[in-house]
């Protein structure tokens, strides 16, 4: 099976989210710079995907005055 850059991208991210739930679930870092730097990560690789849609989504938390 071949993937395109795309695909294995959306894989990757995917799989961040879902070791990131699993972990939360697992401990409680809830509210800690680790998971605050692992949320940052997994919208880097976002970023890489589609930079307009993270500009977009960063429009949403920071909203003109």
């Amino acid at each position: 099976m071949v993937c395109s850059i795309d695909e294995w991208a959306l894989r990757r991210v995917a799989e961040a989210i879902n070791q990131l739930d699993a972990d939360r679930k697992s401990s409680d870092f809830a509210g800690s710079e680790v998971l605050e730097a692992r949320i940052a990560e997994v919208w880097a690789m976002v970023r890489e995907i589609d930079p307009e849609l993270a500009r977009l989504a960063s429009r949403y938390a920071n909203p003109p005055e």
